[in-house]
Order: C-alpha cells, then structure tokens, then sequence
C-alpha cells in the first residue's frame, strides 16, 4: 500500500460530515480534554 494516506484533518472532516457526528465528535472532545 504506497497510497498517501490523507491529512488527519480530512479524515476528521470526513467524519464530521456522517450523520453520527454527534457521538463521533463527543468521543473526541472528551479524549482531546484529557
């Protein structure tokens, strides 16, 4: 696998942009407080 992998903020923005991104956006508020 030689393929890029994109910056973690398009994954984020990826996530953030599913339907459940209340639970996703919550898990990682609650870890990035830590």
């Amino acid at each position: 696998m030689k393929n890029k992998l994109p910056p973690f903020i398009e994954i984020y923005r990826a996530l953030i942009a599913t339907p459940s991104i209340s639970a996703t956006e919550e898990a990682l508020d609650q870890s990035n407080a830590d």
